[in-house]
């Protein structure tokens, strides 16, 4: 049952996201749901930390917004994917509690989002495709 046909400017988007880091390798482990991350990992000498990216619930104008890297010529469509999930990520994020090495929250600016590592990133946006219908 939908509860309001029109998205508020307070509504949210919580995703959650578990990361592994083999700090000595610097692999890096990623997953939505830590604990199937901790099953993935069990016995590895791995610290799991879950972190929580806040966005705003997209309105139809924002994805109207996201979507104008989706043209055509008539005959041909052109989708760039990765685009699109990029500009959703940057126009609807609102926080996040990834921290730097001395431990501050840092904050969600385009510059950071730029620099997250792509695991991290595709786990995010697949978790805030399947929350707004990929939009």
């Amino acid at each position: 049952m939908i509860n309001n046909l029109f998205v508020k400017p307070g509504d949210e988007l919580i995703i959650k996201v578990a990361v592994a880091i083999d700090k000595k390798e610097g692999k890096i482990y990623a997953d939505a749901i830590k604990k199937d991350l901790e099953e993935m990992m069990k016995g590895a000498p791995f610290e799991i930390e879950e972190y929580t990216v806040t966005f705003r619930r997209p309105s139809f104008k924002d994805s109207v917004d996201i979507s104008q890297g989706i043209s055509t010529d008539g005959q041909n469509f052109k989708f760039d994917i990765l685009a699109n999930r990029y500009n959703k990520m940057k126009k609807l994020i609102k926080s996040w509690t990834f921290k730097d090495e001395e431990g501050n929250v840092l904050k969600a600016t385009e510059e950071n989002i730029n620099s997250l590592n792509p695991l991290i990133a595709s786990v995010i946006l697949d978790q805030l495709d399947l929350a707004t219908g990929n939009i």
